[in-house]
C-alpha cells in the first residue's frame, strides 16, 4: 500500500526560451509597442502574447518523490559539492578538476554510507528495545 504523499503528481509550467528567435521576438515586440499606448497592463499583455507566440507555455505532470529517510543536510551538502565539482570539470575538462570531482565523489559516497549506517543502526536499536 502506498503512503499518502508518496509519488504524488503535480503540474509544472515552463517555456522553452532557448528556442526563441531573438530577432523575430524583438521585431514583434517593437511592432506591437509602436501601435499601442505605453500603459503597464497593455505592455504586459503584449509581452505575454508575443512570448506565447514564440515560446508557448507547456504544462506537464511530474511525480514528486520523497527523499530517503536517511537523507539529511550532511548528505545534501556533500551532494551539492559533488555536483559543483562535476560542473567545473565539465566546463573546463582539466585533469585537476577531474581529480577534484573524484575526491568529491568519494567524500559523498563516504558520507552516504556513514549516514545510512547510523540511520539503520538507530532503527534496529529502537526496534530491539520494543
Amino acid at each position: 500500500m502506498m503512503k499518502p504523499g508518496r509519488n504524488s503528481k503535480r503540474e509544472i509550467s515552463s517555456r522553452n526560451l532557448k528556442a526563441i528567435n531573438r530577432e523575430e521576438f524583438k521585431s514583434d515586440i517593437t511592432r506591437a509597442l509602436q501601435t499601442s499606448d505605453m500603459q503597464a497592463d497593455t505592455l504586459n499583455a503584449i509581452l505575454r502574447e508575443t512570448l506565447d507566440n514564440h515560446a508557448p507555455l507547456v504544462t506537464r505532470a511530474v511525480r514528486s518523490c520523497r527523499n530517503a529517510p536517511w537523507f539529511n543536510t550532511q548528505v545534501k551538502e556533500a551532494k551539492r559539492e559533488r555536483r559543483a565539482a562535476e560542473r567545473k570539470w565539465n566546463k573546463t575538462g582539466l585533469h585537476v578538476h577531474r581529480e577534484m570531482l573524484i575526491s568529491a565523489r568519494n567524500r559523498f559516497n563516504s558520507v552516504v554510507c556513514s549516514v545510512k549506517r547510523q540511520h539503520y543502526l538507530s532503527k534496529l536499536s529502537s526496534a530491539g528495545s520494543c
